[in-house]
């Protein structure tokens, strides 16, 4: 995976590439390009207050990584989140309780599915392409997207972006 990234931007000097890493949760990212392509700027994003304080703590010192606290979506507002017990599968999309990875996961848990996820509401969403037209960012490079199924929304909210081929 990491060779053919290194392929596919060769063309482009490391320390001009602008990342955006969305659903950063807790960095892993972050060390990947960071490795890849010294001196590049990062813009990370994740709406999970836990995986949010401990990424920060750990690139708090790094003057080329920006984390953002917030969600990527569609709109600029409020959203419903949804706390997953398994890690790493916290979303903006709720898990169905019928479908079999949510009855095998609360099996393995030992709960029932409908209390894999715990609701957590008014967590703050922004727009990649209000983010970037507030922030002043003339485009990007890479956008990663690790959002468990709230792609699609986030693909939405760069219309402007993707339509500039920015």
């Amino acid at each position: 995976f990491d060779p053919e990234l290194k392929r596919l931007f060769s063309h482009t000097p490391p320390k001009d590439l602008v990342i955006f890493d969305v659903g950063c949760y807790f960095g892993d990212s972050i060390e990947r390009y960071s490795s890849l392509f010294p001196g590049c700027t990062i813009y990370s994003f994740e709406p999970d207050n836990v995986p949010y304080v401990e990424v920060t703590k750990k690139y708090q010192q790094r003057n080329n990584v920006f984390i953002q606290n917030f969600g990527i979506g569609a709109f600029d507002g409020i959203a419903d989140f949804y706390k997953c017990t398994v890690p790493g599968n916290s979303s903006f999309n709720n898990i169905l309780g019928s479908s079999k990875w949510a009855k095998h996961r609360a099996q393995i848990q030992g709960v029932e599915p409908a209390d894999l996820v715990k609701l957590i509401a008014g967590i703050p969403v922004r727009s990649l392409d209000s983010f970037v037209e507030e922030q002043g960012i003339e485009y990007i490079d890479v956008l990663k997207l690790d959002v468990e199924g709230w792609e699609n929304e986030c693909l939405k909210g760069c219309q402007t972006l993707l339509s500039c081929n920015k």
